[in-house]
């Protein structure tokens, strides 16, 4: 689990981050009625597929790139949490980035983005989140070679990428290199067209 401060129009804004092992099975459905559920101080739950999470800082990219745009006014989508799932995605397109990062109900474990306003807001609801879907995994999105080649396959990072920023031939290099190259295309979401 991760919580860290993002900046928002100067004010603190929190994320928490969780990689969660779905131990209850939850369904698609059940885990957006779960992300639905109203707290306040919470601006937006995100569940999303933890294969192709590329570490914690991709998402934390998503989150902070999700609020600049809709407070800068150029978001892609009416709600923060969509607006999140879309620049984890790297797509413009609402519907398509649904289709590659959103969960469905073979997930044995997801992703979760939870922006607040306060840290123990957002560390309680983490909690309550985590304890109704299963338990959390730590280290979060530590992918496999096998994960690392799909999730740079679908985000088309190329291997030379890949080889250019890692220092060694370790797995631990490689998902490092690999959640540099996402993160520097997370903001370039809302500048493509």
């Amino acid at each position: 689990m991760i919580i860290e401060s993002l900046f928002c129009n100067s004010n603190d804004v929190f994320v928490g981050i969780a990689e969660i092992q779905n131990t209850r099975n939850l369904t698609k459905d059940e885990l957006i009625a779960l992300a639905a559920h109203p707290s306040d101080g919470i601006l937006a739950t995100q569940f999303l597929k933890a294969s192709l999470i590329a570490g914690g800082l991709h998402l934390i990219s998503a989150a902070q790139n999700a609020l600049n745009s809709h407070n800068g006014n150029y978001a892609l989508a009416r709600s923060l949490d969509v607006e999140i799932l879309v620049y984890a995605s790297l797509q413009r397109q609402i519907g398509r980035a649904i289709d590659i990062i959103g969960v469905n109900d073979e997930q044995t474990s997801v992703g979760l983005v939870i922006l607040g306003i306060d840290r123990d807001l957002v560390q309680k609801r983490l909690d309550r989140i985590i304890s109704s879907v299963g338990h959390g995994i730590d280290p979060p999105f530590a992918q496999s070679f096998e994960e690392i080649r799909e999730t740079a396959r679908q985000f088309d990072v190329s291997t030379s990428e890949i080889d250019l920023l890692e220092t060694s031939d370790d797995i631990e290099s490689k998902r490092s290199a690999l959640t540099k190259c996402i993160v520097s295309r997370v903001s370039m979401v809302s500048l493509d067209s």
